[in-house]
């Protein structure tokens, strides 16, 4: 099987390090971490089909009783529209969404989300493009 669309390679290489932080952060019981996959994938038999919601982000995960979403970018890389979309519901909805670029920014994040449960209160809105 091969997909669609090859990805940036500094990309995947930060999403990997990001989610095997995560990762330990699972294994000690702190957070439960899923890595999304979306896009389009081609069977051994040259079929084609979706997996996964446009726009989702990369990575999930419920932090502190909080749902978070990162949306893995290189130095350069922006989101798309319908990436837009997804950080737009997800806000609104009560949940936290920020782009990361290097782990850093996933902690910095989620220094946030640990001071908003402290503060009993969510602000939510963490949408720094990790810069």
């Amino acid at each position: 099987m091969k997909s669609k669309k090859p990805r940036n390679k500094e990309e995947l290489n930060t999403q990997k390090a990001i989610v095997g932080y995560l990762q330990l952060l699972e294994n000690q019981g702190k957070a439960y971490v899923v890595r999304v996959g979306s896009g389009a994938i081609e069977t051994a038999k040259g079929y084609w089909f979706k997996s996964g919601k446009p726009g989702c982000p990369d990575i999930i995960l419920l932090y502190l009783g909080r749902f978070v979403a990162i949306e893995v970018k290189s130095k350069k890389g922006n989101l798309s529209a319908k990436q837009k979309i997804a950080r737009k519901i997800i806000i609104k909805s009560g949940g936290y969404f920020f782009t990361a670029r290097c782990i850093t920014d996933v902690t910095r994040g989620l220094k946030q989300v640990e001071f908003d449960v402290k503060q009993k209160h969510n602000s939510n809105v963490l949408t720094w493009e990790g810069k």
